[in-house]
């Protein structure tokens, strides 16, 4: 989890696609997740990372990582478009190990606080 979101700080979008497990949907579409990552990483200022828990799966394959993350945004509109903002989201994500013992991110459900 860590790495990834080092990834995302330094717009490493080949290390976010490698680390990315084929059941999820952008896995498929490098062009779309480099494309998306890109986006993310223009429009973010990344702050900080927490982990908050690391829970095991329904097998020794299968884990969760729930994590904060704190970013600063740019060009909102209305009232907060007058610089940089600090947002942040709490996400668990689902992680599947391959057959090389690489953990590698399945999804995650997000809920975003104010």
């Amino acid at each position: 989890m860590r790495s990834r979101y080092s990834a995302y700080v330094k717009n490493n979008w080949q290390y976010v696609l490698d680390t990315t497990h084929p059941e999820n949907p952008l896995a498929n579409d490098p062009q779309s997740l480099k494309d998306d990552i890109q986006s993310t990483c223009d429009s973010l200022g990344f702050e900080k990372l927490k982990i908050l828990l690391v829970e095991p799966g329904k097998d020794e394959n299968e884990g969760y990582v729930t994590f904060q993350t704190w970013f600063k945004t740019q060009g909102q509109m209305g009232q907060r478009a007058q610089g940089w903002h600090t947002q942040t989201f709490v996400e668990r994500s689902r992680f599947l190990k391959n057959d090389s013992g690489r953990w590698l991110y399945v999804d995650g459900e997000q809920e975003w606080k104010r």
